[in-house]
């Protein structure tokens, strides 16, 4: 996994770390920075790099300079059952609810606006994963990172 990606991953679990996870009082949910979680703890928020995409352009400051940004796409999944147990349906898109509006928080996830979010997209609900035994939703998060500043 590339430098970028990886801060870009450690960017939304903070994120959501904060908004729902240990930085409260009593955690909402327990966050995960990887899928494949052998003893999950429900309800939980598992993280994990899809792909980064190279993009090179120019760099939008009218120089002609070229930079080499990424498209980072992260999967971010809510569990909230196991598999065979009961299913919580309401509990998953409630949880979902509250992960999109915790990674919204800001478009920026730097300082310097480097990790900038693009948006979502809804891969479903009441999905069974393997790697957990669990059942919940997929989110698919889109962050731009852009290198390069004149």
């Amino acid at each position: 996994m590339s430098t970028t990606t990886a801060t870009a991953q450690e960017k939304v679990v903070a994120r959501v770390n904060a908004q729902m996870g240990s930085g409260l009082p009593t955690p909402l949910v327990t966050v995960y920075s990887y899928h494949a979680v052998a003893n999950l703890v429900l309800d939980a928020i598992t993280v994990e790099p899809i792909s980064n995409i190279p993009v090179t352009g120019d760099s939008g400051f009218g120089n002609g300079q070229l930079t080499e940004n990424h498209e980072i796409i992260l999967s971010v999944r809510v569990h909230t059952s196991y598999v065979g147990g009961i299913e919580q349906l309401d509990r998953t898109l409630e949880l979902v609810d509250e992960v999109i509006t915790a990674i919204k928080l800001n478009q920026y996830f730097s300082v310097d606006e480097q990790y900038k979010l693009l948006g979502f997209a809804s891969e479903g609900i009441n999905i069974e994963f393997s790697e957990s035994q669990s059942v919940g939703a997929e989110i698919m998060v889109i962050i731009h990172k852009l290198e390069g500043y004149p």
